[in-house]
């Protein structure tokens, strides 16, 4: 087995084609967002909905001049949703190294900063990257990250939520033939996975990454509803942790909201009404 260094899922990214339009969606789901940010020598900008241990982050292009990182083919192609997980590595060097072990052909690190708009000034949050050829890790398009200045992105006013959301519990994501991926998915973690049903659940240390045929979807999360148009690596929902669901409810409602709620009690947005992202709330 070897060190990997990667601690669970760090982040997942949407992609957006009005970053402020996308903040106000975020805002009445009753999500905190954090102050912009800018990524530097890059066209696009993001804000951030972090929790304690993880976070989202919702991407746009701010100068269409300038590197998109894949955002307009993706909007062209898939709409607006989730369009990649990243992981989160303690060291991205010998996390890098695993990866090469493991034949996942690695990038060389790569170094990111983004300015982070605050009242004060803006400021710098520093990230070490490392990104997997797609063809590596099919169904799944990330990367690994690491966190430089963590101490600049986890505010505390920005880890409390009127919705109580307090995690990202899981990430589910459409593949016709979940059970081809464990032994990949298996090396790349170093964790075990578990098949069950035809879908196919991978623990990252943090966070899961759940696999799963598209007939199979409502066993995963009740009422979802999709297209039907999308393709293997499409991440179709997200399922968040929340302390209280009634006052997740409370909030959804207030802010004029819709959602469903099935017999567990727990809560589903669709994706027309989170920018092409269905969350489920439990």
């Amino acid at each position: 087995m070897s060190k990997t260094e990667i601690t669970g899922l760090d982040h997942s990214i949407i992609g957006v084609s009005d970053l402020e339009a996308a903040r106000e969606t975020y805002e009445k789901l009753g999500f905190t967002i954090t102050r912009r940010g800018r990524h530097e020598g890059w066209g696009t900008a993001n804000y951030c909905i972090m929790f304690p241990q993880d976070y989202i982050e919702i991407l746009g292009i701010v100068d269409p001049t300038q590197f998109d990182a894949g955002l307009v083919n993706f909007l062209a192609t898939n709409g607006e949703g989730l369009m990649k997980l990243a992981a989160r590595s303690s060291d991205v060097d010998v996390t890098r190294a695993h990866l090469e072990k493991e034949g996942f052909d690695p990038s060389e690190v790569q170094k990111l900063g983004r300015w982070l708009e605050m009242p004060e000034g803006d400021v710098m949050p520093h990230f070490r990257l490392v990104h997997i050829p797609a063809e590596k890790t099919p169904g799944f398009k990330g990367f690994v990250c690491q966190h430089m200045t963590p101490e600049i992105v986890w505010r505390e006013e920005w880890l409390s939520h009127p919705n109580t959301v307090a995690a990202a519990k899981a990430y589910v994501i459409i593949n016709e033939n979940p059970e081809s991926l464990k032994d990949c998915y298996e090396k790349l973690f170093q964790l075990p996975t578990k098949l069950k049903d035809d879908i196919l659940y991978v623990d990252t240390g943090m966070g899961d990454i759940i696999f799963s045929p598209t007939d199979a979807l409502n066993e995963i999360i009740p009422d979802l509803v999709w297209s039907g148009n999308e393709d293997d690596g499409t991440i179709i929902a997200m399922i968040l942790a929340a302390d209280d669901l009634l006052t997740t409810a409370s909030v959804l409602h207030k802010n004029g909201v819709s959602y469903l709620k099935n017999t567990n009690g727990e809560l589903l947005v669709s994706p027309e009404d989170a920018c092409g992202v269905a969350i489920q709330f439990i």
